[in-house]
């Protein structure tokens, strides 16, 4: 595994593991029990989803498998449910984002519209990642004009959840008091089109890590050009790739976060049974 100027190995792992936790989060919610971060980490805020109205069972949001999931239990109603969390640590503070719970709905994936980004000169980025991004990012960016610039911010996110972090980034440098946000991704979509690409490889290029298992299907969606008249647009990743090759012979585990985590622990010299630690997270 290469690693590029400025990329911390500690830190990336550190990161993979709160993504962890965000996933435990999810679990708790589900089993109706509290849920906390560990490890020291102070919780500032859950980000959380409420599907829009009208739309149950054919939500235009990213999170669509979990809420039909909730509507055919009943559980939904006008509940939140959880798709990461704001939390505290030291001098540092930290933005989480999870994925979704199945590798299913990436197949829509393949045929997608591009929409304006909310800033002018970013080009367009992919609808249905922006609608989800829409639900989340008030309430989250007023969060954030109430805490300390002066922290060091972190954010991160693994599948849909690294395509949330890579859409809040800049709105987040252009209106709070983090100018200097760093960003981890694992296993990221293609997010935008090449005007996007640029712009935030020109804002973050330095502090932007994109960490990526090149047997994970997911970081080759959406496809880069349209095909035979699929609807869509022309897709680029963002940088810096940080890539690595774990072949599991399974989609699922090829993508999961225990994946991304397994490889980078590995890197640092810590080896330990991905299985034992992370089932199929």
């Amino acid at each position: 595994m290469y690693f590029p100027p400025k990329f911390d190995l500690k830190r990336s792992i550190e990161l993979a593991r709160l993504i962890v936790q965000a996933y435990d989060q999810f679990d708790s919610f589900q089993k109706g029990v509290p849920w906390t971060p560990q490890d020291g980490f102070t919780l500032v805020k859950e980000l959380s989803q409420k599907p829009i109205a009208g739309l149950l069972g054919h939500s235009h949001t990213q999170f669509d498998i979990e809420i039909r999931i909730f509507e055919k239990a009943k559980a939904l109603k006008s509940m939140a449910y959880p798709i990461g969390f704001i939390a505290e640590k030291g001098r540092n503070i930290y933005i989480i984002f999870r994925g979704t719970i199945t590798i299913a709905e990436w197949v829509r994936n393949l045929n997608v519209w591009l929409s304006n980004y909310l800033k002018a000169g970013y080009g367009k980025v992919h609808e249905g990642f922006l609608q989800t991004y829409g639900i989340v990012r008030h309430r989250l960016l007023k969060v954030l004009q109430g805490l300390d610039p002066r922290k060091s911010l972190f954010v991160a996110g693994h599948s849909l959840g690294a395509a949330l972090a890579t859409l809040a980034l800049p709105e987040i440098a252009a209106s709070t008091g983090f100018r200097d946000p760093t960003i981890y991704t694992f296993g990221s979509p293609r997010v935008g089109d090449s005007q996007f690409s640029k712009s935030f490889n020109r804002a973050f290029a330095d502090r932007s890590f994109r960490i990526a298992n090149t047997s994970d299907v997911v970081v080759s969606l959406p496809l880069p050009a349209p095909i035979l008249g699929i609807i869509g647009g022309n897709f680029t990743h963002t940088e810096t790739p940080v890539d690595f090759t774990i072949q599991e012979n399974d989609l699922e585990r090829n993508h999961i976060i225990g994946t991304y985590l397994s490889a980078l622990m590995t890197a640092e010299g810590e080896t330990r049974p991905l299985r034992k630690i992370f089932g199929r997270r």
